[in-house]
């Protein structure tokens, strides 16, 4: 069978893997429209099951969790496009084991 030109399993899995890579990619920079509410609005009360309004429903504040979802990938696709020099860094030693981090010095 061929699918768009590929012959063996392994290319049809990398298309496969690739559109839906490109789908995400385009949910991630299409958010701000594709996002039904804002995602720190509180829209509906605590709990709240997945509706027709809701579609996964709402957290324990009421946010709805469609909108966190779909921001939460913008935000992680901007931070995995950047190079890990300039990704934000929690500490000066970040990523590495404890034991390490402690036998480094600390900038005063």
């Amino acid at each position: 069978m061929r699918l768009l030109g590929t012959k063996t399993r392994s290319q049809r899995l990398a298309l496969v893997g690739t559109v839906i890579l490109g789908i995400l990619l385009l949910c991630a920079v299409a958010a701000p429209w594709l996002a039904p509410y804002d995602p720190a609005d509180r829209v509906t009360r605590p709990f709240a099951r997945p509706s027709a309004e809701h579609l996964l429903g709402a957290d324990d504040v009421g946010h709805d969790l469609l909108s966190m979802l779909i921001h939460a990938l913008r935000s992680h696709c901007s931070s995995v496009s950047l190079p890990p020099s300039s990704r934000p860094q929690s500490a000066p030693c970040s990523g590495l084991p404890p034991d390490t981090c402690a036998a480094l010095p600390m900038p005063s």
